[in-house]
């Protein structure tokens, strides 16, 4: 496997949230579907989330209506070209990579668990490549 590139990502709060906690509004705050178009049009690969920029609200929401949510987010990075990342769950692989996983999954017929994913996160690190 070929040494990855280092990349950048940002989290939707980064950017156009018409204000921060110090002080007023200075600029009007942009939709996400704003925000994933000017990160893909910066050359970005990558969405960072926590929990709850993923599914808004999550706290109060049925399993359902976070799967939904869910399902709806990732439709939308896929169609942006964008890879999301999970701040409690940072993989560091590449977008190509990324895809590898997802199709060899795929052809499983079945989605990977979080050990499998860890491990072959660890696995192609380049701490381990060597």
């Amino acid at each position: 496997m070929a040494k990855a590139k280092y990349r950048f990502c940002f989290g939707p709060w980064n950017i156009s949230e018409g204000s921060d906690p110090y002080g007023p509004t200075t600029r009007p705050a942009q939709s996400f579907d704003w925000k994933l178009a000017a990160l893909k049009r910066m050359g970005f690969d990558a969405m960072m989330f926590h929990d709850d920029d993923a599914v808004p609200d999550i706290e109060a929401k049925s399993e359902g209506q976070i799967l939904r949510e869910t399902k709806e987010l990732k439709k939308k990075l896929d169609d942006a070209g964008l890879v999301a990342l999970s701040k409690a769950n940072t993989l560091a692989l590449t977008l190509d990579e990324m895809k590898t996983v997802q199709r060899h999954f795929k052809s499983l017929g079945r989605d990977p668990t979080d050990c499998e994913l860890e491990t072959i996160a660890q696995t192609w690190s380049e701490h381990c490549s060597h």
